[in-house]
Parts: C-alpha cells; structure tokens; sequence
C-alpha cells in the first residue's frame, strides 16, 4: 500500500529532479520479515540481522552531496519449555533489544540517469540487550515446592565509523531502490549481570573492550521516495 501511494504520488507531482532535496527510505526487507512473515532470527548467540536501518533520511546539499541520517530497532522474545520426571518443568524465555542511529554524508561518484554509485562515511552507535531467563520448577509428590528463577542480563554498545558504498536505481525522479555495503572500524563494550530469584543485589560486570573491523554485505532492499 505504502509502495503504491508513493507511486501514484510521483505519477501526479512531476517535479524537476534539482528541486528534490529530500529522501525517505524504507528497509522492504525488515519490513516484509518483522510484519508481514513475523521472522525471527534463530541463532541465540547473535540474533541481531546484519541489515540494522529500518528507516534512512537524505537531505542534499548539492545534485551530487547528501547529509544522510538512518535509525534501527528491533525486539523480539523466543520462548521454550521442557517437562521432566524427576525435576518437573523448565521454562527458558529470551527477550531481545536493538536500536541503531548512524549519521554521515555521501556522494555520488558515478551519476549516470538511472544508475547511481555512492560512497559515504558514517559515524554510528548501537546497543543490545539480551535478557535469558530460566525458570526451573522443582515438583515432588505432585505438589510445587521449590521454584528458581535465574536472569543472565547482557548489554552491548558499539561506537563507531564506516565507510559505506551504494548502488542506486532510479525508476523516476521521486522512486528508486538501493542497497549498500560497508567496511566498519568499532569498539565494542559490553557487560552482564546474573540475577538469582530476582535478588537486586547482583552488580554489572563490565567486559573487556573488543576494537572489530567488519564488512558488512548488502543484504538490505531500500526503497526511497524523494520529494
């Protein structure tokens, strides 16, 4: 719906293509996965995908420059449970948080009608959070008589810059699509904590610092309606 309200928009406002200063773009992929298939990452130890913007704004300073901004969120929860005989059941529910913020510039080094290669800079930051709880419920004689629950609580920051590279398809002057790969440089800090019967006593233990260099594929679709 959002796609055909951008189309029929582009249809009836035919605007010169140096007025347009202004891009909004949407990430279809994590769009398509979070509300229309309901996707969810299974691998536990990263479930973080590695397309983190859901939503990209462009303001150009000139035909070729543009100032660019770009947000990312994600949360979601997985939740398990097994029954045993001799311990009775155990509950584990995993609850996942993610949001991202990068702003940088880029320009366009190839500038052909349709076609448009970019390369930019981006500062961002990200953070995790990971909450596992497993509630173990001891039964003996039929009736419950030992509960215990334990949280393992993991939060992680990166900070950094990239350097991203773009391809871009002009379907008109307000619609196109792109999709973008980029070489980061990051620190990552990270801590965690244990919480034992919900006991407000348990303190953060802070991790060592971890500097990463990562490329990052392009593995996001955006479209863009720029007005």
């Amino acid at each position: 719906m959002l796609l055909l309200m951008m189309l029929s928009t582009s249809l009836y406002s035919q605007k010169e293509a140096s007025n347009l200063k202004n891009d909004l773009g949407f990430n279809l992929n994590a769009i398509l996965n979070k509300v229309i298939f309901n996707k969810t990452n299974d691998e536990i130890t990263n479930p973080f995908p590695d397309q983190v913007s859901v939503l990209t704004y462009r303001h150009f300073v000139s035909p070729k420059v543009a100032i660019r901004l770009g947000l990312g969120f994600d949360q979601f929860s997985r939740n398990d449970s097994t029954f045993s005989i001799f311990s009775g059941p155990l509950i584990e529910e995993d609850k996942f948080r993610f949001y991202a913020v990068h702003f940088g510039i880029q320009k366009n080094i190839v500038d052909a009608k349709k076609v448009k290669l970019t390369l930019g800079w981006d500062w961002f930051f990200r953070r995790e959070t990971q909450d596992k709880t497993r509630n173990d419920l001891f039964v003996g004689g039929g009736i419950n008589f030992l509960e215990s629950v334990s949280t393992d609580v993991y939060k992680e920051t990166n900070l950094g810059f990239g350097i991203p590279i773009g391809i871009q398809y002009y379907f008109n002057d307000c619609i196109l699509i792109s999709t973008e790969f980029s070489l980061e440089i990051f620190q990552t800090s990270s801590k965690n904590k244990l919480v034992y019967n919900n006991s407000f006593n348990e303190e953060y233990r802070d991790n060592p610092d971890v500097v990463n260099i990562k490329f990052r594929p392009p593995l996001a679709l955006f479209i863009h309606y720029r007005f």
